[in-house]
């Protein structure tokens, strides 16, 4: 719903401030703040190890990571994992687990209702827009925009926070009122 997507986002600024807001050394700052405020231990593996995933982080705070990610891809997952480490408190406290229930409530209205009520749809799309928002702040991309110069563009927003050209242009069309 857009309200989770809407707390999800504010509480991604929230640890982008804590952590600074310079898009240099940014990696090298959440990895150490997954670290310490979070107590999770990174560990790379390989791509067989990995069976298909990227990262993913566990109850036991363990992050693991294909060993093969770029710089720029790694500090998208680890962005994903803080956001679920923040917003999805089962990771952090073994006592909370998710009702699986509330999924299968609606299987008789086809697919597309069971992924919107999924608690894992769910958390995943929160994670991103976590993600994202830590990754280029949607207020400060489109302040960048309009104090840019006409050959300002998509990638030039990019390259100033250290993200994709997707990601900045997700972050460019959020309502920024």
């Amino acid at each position: 719903d857009v309200r989770s997507m809407q707390q999800a986002r504010e509480r991604a600024r929230e640890e982008r401030a804590r952590i600074g807001d310079s898009a240099e050394g940014l990696l090298e700052r959440l990895v150490l703040h997954l670290e310490s405020a979070y107590s999770v231990s990174l560990v790379a593996m390989t791509p067989a190890q990995m069976r298909g995933s990227d990262a993913e982080v566990d109850g036991d705070r363990i992050l693991r990571f294909r060993e093969t990610l770029t710089e720029p891809e790694r500090l998208m997952h680890f962005a994903h994992e803080l956001g679920h480490l923040v917003l999805h408190k089962r990771l952090v406290d073994r006592d909370i687990v998710i009702d699986e229930i509330i999924a299968s409530a609606y299987g008789d209205a086809g697919p597309g209702a069971i992924a919107r009520y999924s608690p894992r749809v769910r958390e995943e799309a929160e994670a991103k827009a976590f993600a994202h928002e830590f990754l280029c702040p949607a207020a400060q991309a489109l302040a960048r925009w309009r104090a840019g110069t006409d050959d300002t563009t998509i990638t030039s927003v990019a390259a100033d926070f250290h993200v994709d050209g997707r990601t900045a242009a997700i972050q460019l069309a959020k309502d920024n009122k």
